[in-house]
Order: structure tokens, then sequence, then C-alpha cells
């Protein structure tokens, strides 16, 4: 891929973020990082990946990282989209009531439901709050996040054409639709399922 060429997943937690990263790295042999705490081996630093367009790229002896996907992305979708001209971003989504009850027991997990589970890591507190405005879970509060969100990145990339919406997990043309947007053929004709949750 060209240097400028990068693919963000800018969908937030739990629309099957993983299963599109799966699908970009197993389909397209695409070096894609989901939810990252470190670049490089470095911790995450979210000015750089904000405004630095060799971030990404790393010193010779690095693989070029070749795109985002998760909440990292999602917060930071309008400065990637005008850092990199040619960036393609995928919007996963999902039907509502199956993702709240994914999201709220991915929240109670990792966040805790009083925030309790982020007190202690900085990094991810900032991307919490930075995302969601809060770190207490909060259905309406949550639902609305995600609404705003999607709302507002398919306002954002209406008069472009470099925006997938894609809902994955009832899309049975995912692959396809993929294929088509980064005009390149996949080596998996089925996405993944990965991070299922198993209760």
């Amino acid at each position: 891929m060209e240097k400028d060429f990068k693919i963000f997943g800018i969908g937030l937690s739990k629309t099957a973020t993983c299963s599109l990263t799966s699908l970009l790295r197993d389909g397209f042999d695409l070096n894609i990082l989901h939810d990252p705490m470190k670049i490089h081996g470095q911790a995450l630093s979210l000015d750089s990946l904000a405004n630095n367009n060799n971030y990404l790229e790393g010193k010779p002896q690095n693989r070029t990282i070749d795109g985002i996907t998760d909440i990292q992305a999602s917060i930071l979708y309008k400065q990637l989209d005008n850092l990199y001209s040619n960036a393609k971003f995928i919007l996963t989504i999902r039907d509502e009531d199956k993702w709240l009850e994914s999201i709220y027991h991915n929240w109670s997990k990792y966040i805790g439901l009083q925030g309790q589970h982020v007190k202690r890591n900085s990094l991810r507190r900032t991307i919490t709050l930075r995302m969601w405005e809060t770190t207490v879970w909060s259905r309406d509060k949550i639902l609305n996040v995600y609404r705003t969100h999607k709302n507002n990145v398919i306002d954002h990339f209406k008069s472009k054409n470099n925006l997938l919406v894609l809902n994955i997990t009832s899309d049975p043309d995912s692959v396809s639709k993929v294929e088509n947007f980064l005009n390149k053929k996949s080596k998996i004709k089925q996405v993944p399922w990965k991070n299922r949750r198993k209760t």
C-alpha cells in the first residue's frame, strides 16, 4: 500500500470491529491494529496519531501499520481524514438492542460499571472519556453516543467517496462490499466471527 493509503475502522466497540480487523488482515494481507494501546512498542500517543502522518510508519525495521480499528480511530476520524488524503474509512454498525447487550457486558468487564477498572490506566481512561464522555455505565448516554457518532460520521463523509457503512453481523455481502471498496480481492470469502461472547 502507498504511504498515505490507510484504512481506519471507525465503528464503536462491539460493532464487529474484531471481525473487520481479521477480514482486513487475513483477506487482504493488511497490517491492521485493533484497539491498540501501543504503536511500534511504545505507548499510544493520540496526539501523534492525529497529527503525524509518519507515526504509523515507525522506524525502517518496523512493519508499516496499514490502519487501526476501534475507538482510537473513532475518536479521531476527522483528523485522520484530514491527515491522510487517500485514507478509507469503514463504519461498522449493528442492531441497537444486540449492540447494547454486548457493550454492557464489555463495559462491565473492561471498564467497570462505575469506571473502577480504568482508574489506574490513564491512557485507557482518556480514550474512554474521549469516546463516551463518561466511565460510568449509562444505557441512555451510551446509546446516544452510538447514534450521534453514527450520524456525525455519515454527515462528515456525505460529499466524499471514502466511507463504507457496514453491518458485518447481518450482511451476507460484507466481503464483496469490502472488496469493492478497496478495489482488491479477498483471499477469504466469509468474515471471521471474532470475539464472540460465549454467555
